[in-house]
């Protein structure tokens, strides 16, 4: 079937409909969405950082995770696909807390790397916290990270 309709396509000469349905065709149905990627990511790391990360001030981690990821989903997907900002309502909209972000994506990732490589808990969490370390600006200035 999928190919009758391509082949009908292709003598119509018309490249953006030939395009449109061969990505229709071709996307994988069993894709994860990025929002639960991160969530599941997020789920790995050690219960002492995700606490630091993502709610310092106490409290349960599940809400403020739930809008970490929803605010990078929603700035991949307007960066990427977007074309207006007001269909994107949790997107990050200001350069510092673009870069803030940047460095928590790049502190969770080394965190998942070095468990990856079965570095012990504790060596993970002092090098993370490390106050001279690259991810200092997190635990010091949490104010900025604000993800309400």
């Amino acid at each position: 079937m999928n190919f009758q309709v391509l082949d009908t396509l292709y003598e119509s000469n018309s490249e953006e409909l030939i395009e449109y349905f061969e990505d229709k065709i071709n996307h994988k149905d069993n894709e994860v969405p990025l929002n639960k990627k991160l969530k599941e990511l997020i789920g790995e790391i050690p219960v002492e950082l995700k606490q630091e990360l993502f709610n310092p001030s106490g409290g349960g981690v599940s809400n403020p995770i739930n809008k970490f990821s929803k605010k990078i989903t929603d700035t991949r997907n307007y960066y990427t696909h977007g074309t207006d900002i007001s269909n994107y309502k949790a997107v990050i909209g200001n350069w510092e807390e673009l870069y803030l972000t940047y460095i928590k994506m790049r502190c969770l990732t080394d965190i998942l790397i070095l468990k990856k490589l079965k570095v012990d808990k504790k060596i993970i969490i002092n090098s993370i916290e490390n106050k001279r370390g690259p991810y200092q600006r997190l635990f010091e200035h949490n104010n900025y990270l604000s993800i309400e």
